[in-house]
């Protein structure tokens, strides 16, 4: 089975092109000198969960737990741990940071061991860390630095899942949830030029993959994987397959809901393919999650724009989930919340900010 895109060729030759010429630019500047040697972010990142899996069990723990708190930040905490483990893992986070400042996010290609297998947490820990930071940061009341934590974390985790695969999508997912969930919690403490910078800095982080494009890179790791192989399926098996798979990526970013009600009414054709059918259920679950995903990403946005002009911002922003605007929920103070009409587990997704 074999995945051919219309544009193949002319991405090929592009990326030979471009890939070539970054190569002599990486190596020669243009007197002929040795040049900046290209930054791979994954490396960094790779090399940061590396660090992180290294800290003892104690230590972890205490990434995983401290928050910043009120007037009494540290009562469950000994300063002098925090302190230490602050300075412990400083060289981490700046790999981090630079990671998240790189251009070029290269992972390990390998199919048949691909890294995700063996690094699955490193989506979960490197957020930890990088939310310890922030929390860090505003215990000392540096504002700006734990707004740019915060930002290196929501990078991070496009950056995970920049490759597409199921898999990525899920660990880019839960990392970018644990960042955007304590920003979210600690957003009244902020003064508003620092939330507003923040804001026109998030603008030019990486943009989330498209559906489409998610499906489009799945689809090329199973081919990779049937390939590996021997291509065990019989012709007509993998052709069915194709016409199915082919009719799922132009479908793929439709509103969950006709995307489910097409999907199933296809699949239907194919109940005698049994790759169609074990792949069915996991397409339907996977929009489900990205739709979930992307509806956070939504209340995310929705939400700075509360903190910094009010609940009227509310008002112009549109629920595709729902008949209108998502909802405005006034909480104890100056907390609240933002509410979809789209549900995950029987319950509305929603955000909560100042809690």
């Amino acid at each position: 089975m074999k995945f051919h895109h219309p544009l193949f060729p002319l991405k090929l030759f592009y990326q030979v092109f471009t890939g070539s010429l970054a190569l002599i630019i990486g190596v020669l500047d243009i007197q002929g000198q040795p040049g900046p040697k290209v930054i791979n972010a994954a490396e960094l990142y790779l090399k940061a969960h590396e660090n992180l899996k290294s800290l003892s069990a104690e230590d972890q723990k205490l990434i995983a737990e401290f928050r910043a708190k009120g007037d009494d930040p540290n009562s469950k905490f000994a300063q002098s741990d925090l302190e230490r483990l602050s300075q412990t893992i400083e060289p981490t986070f700046q790999l981090i940071s630079e990671a998240s400042k790189a251009q070029n996010v290269d992972w390990p290609a390998d199919w048949q061991n691909p890294w995700w297998m063996d690094s699955g947490t490193l989506g979960k820990q490197l957020a930890r860390a990088i939310v310890f930071k922030a929390n860090m940061a505003i215990n000392h009341e540096k504002y700006e630095s734990a707004a740019q934590a915060y930002l290196t974390g929501i990078i991070m985790s496009r950056h995970v899942g920049q490759d597409g695969v199921f898999m990525l999508q899920l660990i880019e997912a839960s990392s970018y949830r644990i960042i955007i969930n304590d920003f979210a919690r600690n957003i009244t403490r902020f003064p508003g030029e620092v939330l507003a910078g923040f804001t026109s800095k998030l603008d030019c982080a990486p943009a989330n993959q498209s559906m489409k494009e998610v499906f489009i890179a799945e689809r090329r790791y199973a081919n990779q994987l049937i390939q590996q192989q021997g291509a065990p399926y019989p012709p007509e098996l993998i052709k069915g397959f194709n016409e199915f798979y082919d009719q799922v990526v132009a479908w793929g970013d439709l509103p969950v809901r006709e995307f489910e009600e097409k999907v199933n009414a296809l699949g239907g054709s194919y109940q005698a393919n049994t790759m169609v059918k074990a792949l069915l259920p996991m397409l339907i679950r996977i929009r489900q999650q990205m739709a979930v995903h992307q509806t956070y990403t939504e209340l995310f946005r929705l939400g700075l724009n509360v903190a910094l002009s009010g609940p009227q911002a509310v008002e112009d922003s549109n629920d595709p989930f729902g008949e209108g605007a998502y909802e405005y929920i006034p909480l104890e103070g100056e907390a609240f919340a933002v509410r979809s009409q789209l549900k995950q587990k029987q319950k509305p997704v929603e955000l909560t900010f100042g809690l």
